[in-house]
């Protein structure tokens, strides 16, 4: 959550820079609205998974469709035409979508199968984790700071890598 904050105050920094001259950029307020509507559907799909209760019967279902629903938010963000100003965000909401999209996978591999794989679930949430260290440096990028890596990343211009 913290990260998907950071973004949004980036992004709020990016409106003050560029509507500070009194000249509205479109392709950056556009990319500002994109990028707060991704923050909103995850920050809420984030909300609800933390709210499952892992007793229920329905708690796999639901899962799995926060999942599929941040997995789908994750494909739209990546698509998302990045201006030029922020290129270098663009590769790493491509690796966020592809490492959600395996996270995402995984867990329902994971939750399907008979008997239940903690190893293919540790393995799951470290895709997650790597899908939302991407969002913290695309947050980093739009406002500016440094990017902090994180879990054995590097980063080449606009790709983080992995060192495993």
């Amino acid at each position: 959550m913290k990260k998907l904050k950071t973004l949004a105050s980036g992004l709020l920094c990016i409106a003050l820079t560029f509507t500070a001259c009194g000249k509205e950029n479109p392709e950056l307020t556009q990319y500002q609205d994109e990028v707060l509507n991704f923050c909103t559907v995850i920050e809420e799909a984030g909300k609800e998974l933390l709210q499952i209760d892992f007793s229920s019967e329905e708690s796999v279902e639901s899962t799995l469709e926060y999942l599929k629903n941040m997995d789908t938010a994750f494909a739209d963000f990546a698509a998302i035409t990045v201006p030029k100003a922020f290129v270098s965000a663009e590769g790493l909401a491509d690796d966020a979508y592809q490492y959600m999209t395996k996270a995402s996978a995984l867990y329902e591999e994971t939750f399907q199968e008979e008997n239940f794989d903690l190893e293919k679930a540790e393995e799951a949430y470290k895709l997650y984790k790597k899908a939302m260290n991407r969002i913290g440096y695309i947050a980093n990028i739009l406002e500016g700071k440094p990017i902090e890596l994180k879990d054995g990343d590097s980063f080449a211009g606009s790709k983080a890598t992995d060192s495993e």
